[in-house]
């Protein structure tokens, strides 16, 4: 019988006997073959006998040719150090939470048995409450207090709760607990707002009761089976809350409960529509937060990647069609923006997943009254966020339990008012009546801008006789004015000393009276963060939250051409200070400045507009239609004198910056004081359909500054190319993984291709290095191909996708699917180099990967030898007997057995590397031992050195599959830490790992790959 090291023996006799002639390196780098060896054809073959062939460096330890991989490798250092340090620490938002402050409890709620679901041994269900909270209440001896602030409802307690329910999903690793500051706000404005303590309660108010899943901290954001078995169990924890409330005269039973899922707990909310045991009905309203929609986080899993396809397809086909699952369930996805580094705000967009009528994506940059940028935690603690999360629920629930219940527009409404633009009514709903007669006014003129206090009446601020100053809207229509603009510093309405109203004359039996009819509540007014001097950041006066804002309004007068006067009622200093307002009439189209660019412009002149102008306006806006990815960021430099020789600002000038793609509105307050504003935004996930709007591309400046002041802003906008570096780590942190292995398998097969020609086998790091100079730049241009083309058709289809004759069958429709799933998805061409950098960068970690397993392998030989002294060569060679077949049996049948029983097969997978990097250390003291003895002869030597080199080389290609283990390994971890020992059963097929078992139990005894 023939052993593997008699394959191999025979095998480098001949391909030595054939490269007698060459120089001896040149295996390792061709670079360093003779001119002459390079310019004439080969010398005529001498034969040779095994003995007599000279040593080859192939028999030796090491890690190939040292120069080209070590530029690389230090390279992909430095670069992968830029991308992390830039993707950590720069073009980030500014940190503005405050502490949410609250008095929890926790009550563990054990009604919801083994008996009903085999999870509730795994999870738990808890109802929180609060200081304002009422207390639930439950016969004596039924509840048991636990901990601290935590108690335990038994399964037998009759708990009648009779608010409306909602339940919080936490995500990864999440913990149950993390419900607790959007309850509080929630509970806060209950009580406080819509009835309660010192409120009158409608009849059909109802506070909200939150309930959270303990998941025990399990890592779902890694393994699919968890989502699986959560979402299972959501849906059962959803039918036994809806059976603890009952119908009585006062209230009317919930039907649906509200969702609150974070991070992956937004995933399993949506899952849980797809599962047999979901009630139709039992929820219509889904709020996520930090959620990643368009892909997994890490796609490491393949059943958390089915998932997604699952639950993508339900959704884009839930709510159309005749019987649609999800046309009554809205979705509202919050994101923190660039602070959060976990989950890509790209993959938060969920415009490809739900229709604009029943969702839409938001940033918390973007929630009026929080105007804040929150990383993956502080969203959920981050008061002003919890705040309007909390208060919008409310809002919603007040409105889904009233008489008749509320229809999805309705919700939408709310939460658009609420979470996007903030408008509230600043008036009575009935019209008021103004008697001239009984008040004092003036009409203000139309010409230029309109200030409160009036400059020509330095009085008015102190005064306290109420005064009405009215504008007529017919003389701005004739002097070519479409929109009226206005700030202010104060909250209006009617218990503000200003208060902004529209009126229209009143028709009077007493000609000789003159009266008006107004009402605010159909003005536009939003708020906006205060800017003074001293702010900071939005709602922050230099380091103290001060919570300020003011009020602006854009008024169409198409929109209000039933009345004739806009009035401004001054109530007199009783109220407050005079603080300011200012109003101006503007034709609209003469304050935008589209500005056309391209992105080659932006790298090298970068943009400079002057928004100067003969008549200052309130607002201006800089419309950039071309700056359109999200991969590019970029920094503004605002240059504004101050106004010479004239009075001192009302005001500091205030920006906004907004997006089409999402709502990501983000505001700047006192620009005058800032050298450099960081302007970035998210977009669409590379693998999804660009969403395209007519005629709405790129982003918009928005400039509110003080038109009293003749000097006006002066912007430049470039590219910050050390920012945008790191807008790639979280976009693409799968792409280097996958091109890793990419490389390593390139290598292998040019090392098998080299061995089966008939030369040695070499080693790992000797065939890397001669790639690196031969075969590796051409992979990168092929990629560059590839990714420029595929940018030219994303583009097409893009415009196919937006257009009115898409066909899902046409042909350019489907392979642009195929095409946008391509390396990198699909970008904009300008980025056709990122394929090719990536695989390099690919290089250089398979270059680090090969030093650090050698590295390892080295030092346990050098155990190993020093553990075992006896003669390990005398074992090379040795034909196997067949005890050792049995062997092989044996160990793989225990093998098999515990991956079927106990361990997943992802634990038997790391195993396997572990022995393969035993066996790399045992073979290569052989081949030292075989090269240092005059026992062995120089053909067993070579054998042995062709064995360990072809060792490495799996051990590397294996050792790139680890990541795909992490997952299951963690899992199986969490699950012995709570003691769970229901196994996963795709965690335990046996043939997802018995290749590498088989394999590697034949690699210890002998075999190996024949020619």
């Amino acid at each position: 019988m023939r052993t593997g090291a008699d394959k191999f023996m025979s095998s480098s006799s001949a391909s030595q006997e054939q490269d007698v002639t060459r120089n001896p390196m040149s295996h390792l780098c061709p670079q360093m073959q003779t001119p002459s060896q390079s310019a004439h054809s080969p010398a005529p073959k001498k034969q040779r006998t095994p003995d007599s062939t000279p040593k080859s460096d192939n028999q030796s330890y090491g890690y190939g040719c040292s120069v080209p991989m070590a530029l690389i490798l230090l390279a992909t250092g430095v670069l992968l150090a830029g991308i992390i340090h830039s993707g950590f620490n720069h073009q980030m938002d500014p940190k503005g939470c405050t502490m949410t402050f609250m008095q929890p409890s926790y009550y563990r709620l054990l009604g919801l048995r083994p008996e009903q679901t085999k999870l509730a041994l795994k999870y738990s269900l808890l109802l929180y409450r609060d200081e304002y909270d009422y207390v639930p209440q439950v016969e004596h001896g039924k509840i048991i207090q636990t901990k601290e602030n935590e108690w335990s409802i038994d399964e037998d307690a009759k708990l009648r709760p009779t608010g409306v329910p909602a339940l919080f999903i936490p995500g990864n690793a999440g913990s149950a607990k993390q419900v607790r500051s959007m309850a509080k706000e929630a509970s806060k404005y209950y009580y406080q707002t819509l009835g309660g303590k010192n409120h009158a309660r409608k009849p059909s108010s109802r506070p909200l009761d939150f309930y959270s899943v303990d998941f025990n901290e399990e890592f779902t954001a890694f393994h699919g089976k968890s989502l699986w078995d959560q979402a299972r169990y959501v849906n059962e924890a959803i039918a036994y809350i809806r059976s603890l409330y009952s119908d009585d005269r006062s209230t009317t039973r919930p039907t649906s409960i509200l969702l609150i899922g974070h991070s992956m707990g937004g995933i399993v909310a949506r899952t849980i529509f797809t599962l047999d045991n979901f009630q139709h009905g039992s929820v219509d309203t889904i709020v996520t937060v930090a959620t990643p929609h368009a892909v997994p986080p890490v796609a490491l899993d393949y059943e958390a990647t089915h998932i997604y396809d699952i639950i993508t397809s339900f959704w884009t086909r839930g709510h159309t069609g005749e019987g649609a699952a999800l046309k009554n369930v809205t979705l509202i996805s919050i994101m923190g923006g660039t602070l959060d580094t976990t989950v890509s705000g790209d993959a938060a967009n969920i415009h490809s997943i739900v229709p604009q009528s029943h969702g839409f994506t938001v940033f918390t940059s973007n929630i009026p009254h929080a105007w804040v940028g929150c990383d993956h935690l502080s969203i959920l603690w981050c008061n002003q966020v919890a705040s309007a999360i909390g208060q919008t629920l409310v809002q919603v629930a007040d409105a889904h339990y009233s008489e008749g219940g509320a229809s999805v527009a309705e919700r939408m409404a709310i939460f658009r008012r609420r979470l996007l633009t903030g408008a509230e009514k600043n008036g009575p709903e009935d019209i008021q009546m103004i008697d001239l007669d009984d008040i004092p006014h003036t009409f203000v003129g139309t010409k230029g801008s309109w200030a409160f206090p009036p400059t020509d009446d330095s009085s008015r601020s102190e005064s306290i006789v109420p005064h009405l100053f009215l504008l007529q809207l017919s003389n701005l229509r004739l002097q070519g004015h479409d929109t009226v603009t206005m700030l202010t510093d104060h909250g209006l309405g009617q218990h503000s000393r200003l208060d902004l109203l529209l009126c229209k004359k009143a028709v009077e039996e007493n000609l000789n009276r003159k009266s008006l009819l107004c009402s605010g509540s159909n003005l536009p007014v939003f708020p906006v963060p205060a800017s003074t001097e001293a702010s900071s950041i939005p709602l922050f006066t230099g380091e103290y939250f001060t919570a300020r804002e003011f009020q602006s309004m854009s008024l169409s007068l198409d929109e209000v051409a039933d009345y004739q006067y806009l009035a401004v009622l001054d109530r007199g200093r009783r109220f407050s200070d005079a603080g300011f307002l200012v109003a101006q009439p503007v034709n609209i189209s003469a304050t935008i400045k589209t500005v056309e660019s391209s992105l080659l412009g932006h790298l090298t002149t970068g943009i400079s507009i002057d928004l100067s102008s003969q008549q200052p306006t309130l607002t201006s806006a800089v419309r950039l239609p071309n700056i359109d990815n999200s991969l590019i960021a970029y920094i503004l430099s605002v240059d504004k004198k101050h106004c010479r020789g004239q009075a001192k600002s009302r005001f500091s000038t205030i920006m906004k910056q907004s997006s089409w793609n999402m709502h990501e509105d983000r505001y700047f307050v006192n620009i005058d004081a800032k050298s450099s504003i960081n302007i970035n935004f998210h977009g669409d996930s590379p693998y999804y359909t660009k969403m395209s709007q007519p005629g709405k591309r790129g982003i918009e400046l928005l400039f509110w500054t003080d038109p009293s002041c003749s000097e006006l802003l002066s912007l430049n906008l470039r590219i910050d190319v050390y920012g945008s570096l790191g807008r790639v780590l979280i976009r693409y942190r799968m792409v280097v993984l996958v091109f890793t292995y990419m490389v390593v398998i390139i290598t292998i097969q040019s090392q098998f291709r080299n061995w089966i020609q008939g030369d040695a086998f070499k080693s790992f790091g000797a065939t890397l290095c001669q790639l690196t100079v031969t075969r590796f730049w051409k992979v990168s241009a092929v990629l560059a191909v590839i990714a420029f083309v595929q940018s030219l058709q994303a583009k097409a289809f893009v415009e196919l996708g937006s257009s009115d004759q898409q066909e899902d069958d046409s042909w350019l429709f489907k392979t642009g699917i195929i095409w946008r799933d391509m390396l990198l998805g699909g970008n904009a061409t300008f980025f056709w180099f990122l394929a090719p950098v990536f695989y390099q960068m690919a290089v250089g970690i398979t270059v680090l990967i090969w030093f650090v397993l050698n590295t390892l392998v080295g030092l346990l030989a050098g155990a190993l030898a020093l553990a075992m002294r006896s003669n390990m060569a005398q074992d090379s060679g040795v034909p196997m007997p067949q005890k050792h077949i049995k062997s092989i049996a044996i160990s793989t049948i225990v093998q098999f057995a515990l991956v079927a029983a106990i361990v997943p097969h992802h634990f038997a997978f790391v195993m396997t590397i572990l022995r393969i990097v035993f066996l790399c250390a045992k073979e290569l003291n052989i081949a030292k031992e075989l090269s240092t003895s005059s026992s062995g002869t120089q053909s067993q030597r070579a054998a042995s050195w062709n064995r360990f080199h072809y060792m490495s080389s799996i051990l590397v290609l294996l050792f790139t599959l680890v990541p795909f283990a992490v997952p299951g390994l963690m899992a199986f971890a969490r699950n012995i830490l709570v003691q769970w020992h229901e196994p996963f059963s795709a965690d335990h097929y046996v043939y997802h790992v018995a290749p590498f078992v088989i394999f590697t139990e034949t690699l210890a005894y002998g075999a190996t790959i024949p020619r």
